[in-house]
């Protein structure tokens, strides 16, 4: 598998509230470009989804995949890809670092590699558009709960 991209972003709100937008998976589709339903099919005994299938649009094509989640208490979410037609391989995770004097950095790191031909540096770029826009989506979303 290759490196991940990784982006940060830094914020003035508590990790708490940037992990509730980040586990509200069936409200991505407000917020999170591209991103057209998710469906949480399983939900672990905390309530936190376990397992969920999205459907979007990214690469120029329509994209179904079903992610497994896990969770190190608030600061980490993590996901991958369980299974998909259109994606070989998808790794994913939010994490979250309280900063001194107050506030919250967030690191998304993401891996993705379609089952249809996509240059590396082409991959690569879209990777680094997705981790930076979420980040800033995220903030932006959190901001308004």
């Amino acid at each position: 598998m290759s490196e991940a991209t990784r982006a940060e972003i830094s914020c003035d709100m508590d990790a708490e509230t940037l992990f509730d937008v980040v586990v509200d998976l069936v409200r991505y589709p407000e917020w999170v470009d591209g991103v057209e339903s998710v469906d949480v099919q399983e939900r672990g005994a905390d309530g936190l989804p376990v397992r969920a299938e999205f459907r979007l649009e990214s690469f120029g094509k329509k994209i179904t995949y079903i992610l497994t989640y896990e969770y190190e208490g608030i600061a980490r979410v993590a996901w991958t890809l369980l299974e998909s037609k259109d994606v070989k391989s998808l790794d994913g995770a939010y994490e979250f670092f309280d900063l001194e004097g107050g506030g919250t950095a967030v690191e998304y790191s993401l891996t993705v590699e379609p089952s249809f031909p996509v240059p590396k540096l082409l991959r690569r770029q879209v990777e680094k558009q997705i981790t930076n826009s979420a980040l800033k989506a995220l903030v932006k979303r959190a901001g308004k709960t």
